[in-house]
């Protein structure tokens, strides 16, 4: 049995795919499957895989399935997996050669963690330039995960935090899934959400809800590109309305958290309607719109979300304040 079950989602990424078999060749640690789920590409994906394969010795299935989003093909990928671990990856970025060898080496020594997840670098594609050296930190500031009780050994974090699902739901503890190893036996209790924006971000609640152990080590393992064709919010010079509307299914996939999880607290609960709130209002409302010129849309986005929270003060001001200015420039 392989120990690693390698689960790659594909979709009219036939421009990627070399480079993605290759840092899957040129890993470190051998002893992995490959399933590819081909999710309804119309482009040359397939034909170019059966060359790429041809001189891999591992196991390999391709699945073909309609296009359904990148939720439902890890799904019916993690079916077909055989491995005691699931890893994650994106045929449009790119793992580090000892990203699978150095994840095992903790997982093996640390049986208590599930979910293991590393840092990204993320590069702008097209120039290079690179826009986050470590999805760990703002700059040189650590973000909310480090703000986590942790159990530390070196570089490695092991979140031991009551609190750890509303500081996920208010700031997000950044994992991503292409730099995620996870244990199989996850997948036996719960499933990803079948969103095509945002069912990591609930995912990664739900499994803290559901008692498992999630833990992060402060390395990069995997070069995230940003292009004009990621479905999520991750390219700060995409079209705005495709921004907007990235953000907005994200905040949909926030409401029905509820439907997914039924035993968050009532700080969890508050924690989410903020969160919620702040999304449509100072990302789509503010950030997205009225910073590029959509006034009329901002100011719908801003009374959307104080029908969530009615007596936030900075939202009152900040509408106050874009009024004043609407009537100066009148």
């Amino acid at each position: 049995m392989a120990i690693i079950s390698i689960v790659l989602p594909t979709f009219n990424r036939e421009n990627f795919l070399k480079q993605s078999i290759d840092a899957i060749k040129n890993q470190t640690f051998k002893n992995w499957e490959l399933i590819i789920v081909d999710d309804g590409s119309t482009d040359d994906t397939i034909q170019i895989l059966e060359s790429l394969l041809l001189d891999i010795n591992n196991p390999v299935k391709i699945i073909k399935q309609e296009n359904q989003g990148p939720a439902q093909a890890r799904n019916n990928g993690i079916k077909k997996s055989q491995g005691e671990f699931v890893a994650f990856y994106d045929s449009d970025d790119l793992w580090l050669s000892d990203h699978l060898e150095s994840c095992i080496g903790i997982l093996s020594k640390f049986n208590e963690i599930d979910w293991l997840y590393t840092a990204c670098k993320r590069v702008d594609l097209q120039s290079g330039d690179i826009f986050e050296e470590n999805s760990f930190y703002d700059g040189a500031t650590p973000k909310s995960l480090f703000s986590l009780n942790t159990e530390t050994h070196d570089s490695l974090h092991i979140i031991k935090d009551a609190t750890a699902a509303e500081v996920s739901i208010t700031h997000g503890i950044d994992s991503c899934f292409q730099a995620s190893v996870i244990r199989r036996s996850v997948f036996k209790n719960i499933q990803l959400p079948n969103f095509r924006v945002g069912e990591d971000r609930l995912f990664i609640t739900m499994a803290l809800k559901a008692g498992y152990t999630l833990a992060f080590n402060d390395k990069v393992n995997v070069i995230y590109n940003v292009h004009d064709a990621n479905i999520s919010d991750t390219n700060p010079n995409a079209d705005i309305h495709k921004r907007v509307q990235a953000n907005q299914r994200l905040v949909d996939s926030y409401i029905l958290t509820v439907k997914y999880i039924d035993n968050l607290t009532s700080i969890e609960k508050k924690a989410l309607n903020q969160k919620i709130a702040n999304e449509i209002f100072w990302i789509i409302g503010y950030s997205l719109l009225w910073n590029n010129g959509f006034r009329a849309e901002a100011f719908k986005a801003y009374f959307r979300a104080l029908k969530l929270n009615p007596l936030s003060l900075p939202y009152w001001r900040t509408i106050m304040s874009s009024f004043i200015k609407l009537l100066v420039k009148a």
